[in-house]
């Protein structure tokens, strides 16, 4: 992308107005922590303190804002943690993978509505017209 069509792009200046304020607001957090913190130690060493204090926050911010603009470029994983196949899903104890059928979320859903007493919702079929009244037989 170039500089021009950067520059022009609206959510560039948001995406860098947002980080100007996330960091002008953890910037006074540090200060205020840092304040606190030193006002604990002697008057001799509150000064240099809070310059040591102020010099490694500005340092690990600077570093972790590189760090995350390396992460942002990067084209493949650094490492795989070898896990594989769908998501699951827990519910109440029972793992459901994210490839069975909707069927089987069905059937333990259903089953846990009935332990807890409630009414298990009646699911319309094909052969069964959605405007149908169970009719009783008389003989």
């Amino acid at each position: 992308m170039d500089i021009i069509a950067l520059l022009s792009d609206p959510a560039a200046w948001l995406a860098l107005l947002t980080l100007i304020a996330l960091e002008v607001i953890l910037g006074v957090d540090n200060l205020i922590f840092i304040a606190i913190l030193s006002n604990k130690l002697p008057q001799h060493q509150q000064s240099k303190a809070r310059r040591i204090g102020l010099a490694l926050a500005l340092i690990m911010r600077i570093g972790l804002l590189m760090l995350i603009g390396w992460i942002v470029t990067l084209q493949t994983p650094l490492f795989d943690l070898g896990i594989t196949g769908t998501p699951g899903f827990l519910i109440n104890g029972r793992v459901l993978s994210g490839s069975q059928p909707i069927e089987a979320f069905e059937v333990v859903i259903n089953e846990e509505l009935e332990l807890k007493g409630l009414k298990v919702p009646v699911k319309k079929t094909a052969e069964q017209p959605a405007d149908s009244t169970d009719e009783v037989a008389t003989e």
